[in-house]
């Protein structure tokens, strides 16, 4: 069983063997993950890293995340045979995703909790109560300005602005067990799968579109 990341630019595909006898609850299995280059489809790097799949793993194209364990994450520079940082996050990590400039890595865990990491050094990380339950997908907009998060249990995706870490708005829904998020490319929908397969769509409001809406509802 695969799985299978790719940075936001489609130049690098990463592709983790994961195992299919991997249980919750023990240490990840040693996971071999290899390093693709799209355009000639040459192997540019490998390594083996205990992974316990799922979207835990993401790549910006230059670096590459992995957690490697419940409450720790990887980081290498590709071409580097060696990971080059270790992050620690207390709680059992459930997302992960770089931003699409590569600025910023965001982690996500069960106590509802993000914490955010700064390249290159990912140094004194900002971190921030997202939702009451368990985080269930988080995705940085194409512009790198907006973080969204879907939780187990809320009835609502939070869009967060990345300079400082506030509530932007919150976009409704009546399902539950959001899996993934995404937005499109040109930055103006938003979209969820759920855990019974559907696919939910939003209008992704821009900074200034909200900060609009927020400046019309003072002045009434």
């Amino acid at each position: 069983m695969s799985q299978l990341c790719q940075d936001p630019q489609g130049q690098v595909l990463v592709v983790a063997q994961t195992s299919a006898d991997f249980a919750a609850g023990r240490p990840y299995p040693a996971t071999p993950i290899g390093v693709w280059d799209t355009a000639g489809w040459r192997q540019q790097q490998s390594c083996v890293a205990p992974f316990g799949g799922g979207n835990l793993i993401s790549t910006d194209g230059r670096r590459l995340a992995v957690n490697s364990s419940a409450r720790a994450i990887r980081v290498w520079g590709l071409g580097h045979p060696s990971p080059t940082n270790r992050l620690s996050f207390p709680g059992e990590i459930r997302e992960l995703a770089f931003s699409r400039n590569g600025r910023l890595l965001a982690a996500a865990n069960l106590a509802g909790t993000v914490r955010v990491w700064e390249a290159p050094r990912f140094r004194e990380p900002t971190e921030f109560q997202a939702h009451a339950h368990p985080v269930s997908a988080l995705a940085f907009s194409p512009d790198s300005r907006r973080l969204a998060t879907a939780a187990e249990g809320d009835d609502a995706v939070k869009l967060w602005d990345v300079d400082t870490w506030q509530e932007l708005i919150r976009l409704p829904h009546e399902r539950v067990g959001l899996r993934e998020l995404h937005f499109s490319a040109d930055d103006n929908q938003l979209a969820a799968t759920t855990s019974s397969g559907d696919l939910l769509f939003w209008r992704a409001p821009t900074l200034a579109e909200i900060e609009t809406r927020q400046k019309g509802a003072k002045a009434q």
